[in-house]
């Protein structure tokens, strides 16, 4: 399930190169959708799934509606447990983002307490890989580890 964003913007490049599109984007609420579903087809039916999307939109962005042919994806799954993490202060070695709000911060600090390694920085939050990823989504952090690297130390002012 981790590597699921990255397989989907892998997939939406591939797409995009085979049809000629560059404007192709996949928004946050459609990667919640695809980290909820369990890919009983594995690695194929998520890039047909993602090439079907894309055959039924042509504005490029695809969102969850763009998943509406598909009627198991977004099924209800029973509700999601996460322990809140307790808040600690950050180190100010450089100048950290001020509008960055207290939940970003925290996600940050697991983040490069960790070393960069989403395991670790889900389980230091009490929470699972799965719901790690969709935060990091929802607040457009980078997946990739040399890039979430760049993004955290240039937030946190590192």
């Amino acid at each position: 399930l981790e590597d699921i964003p990255l397989l989907a913007q892998h997939f939406l490049k591939k797409i995009g190169k085979e049809e000629g599109r560059s404007d192709l984007e996949i928004m946050p609420d459609a990667f919640n959708l695809l980290l909820d579903y369990h890919w009983p087809g594995n690695v194929r039916e998520l890039e047909n799934t993602l090439r079907t999307a894309v055959l039924f939109n042509q504005k490029g962005k695809i969102s969850a509606k763009s998943f509406n042919f598909k009627k198991t994806l977004g099924s209800p799954q029973s509700p999601k447990q996460v322990r809140t993490a307790k808040a600690k202060a950050l180190p100010t070695t450089g100048q950290p983002d001020a509008n960055l709000s207290e939940e970003k911060r925290l996600l940050l600090k697991a983040l490069f307490d960790s070393g960069y390694h989403k395991g670790h920085a889900a389980k230091a939050l009490g929470i699972s890989r799965r719901y790690l990823y969709t935060q990091l989504l929802r607040h457009q952090v980078p997946v990739g580890r040399i890039e979430m690297k760049s993004y955290i130390e240039t937030h946190l002012g590192h």
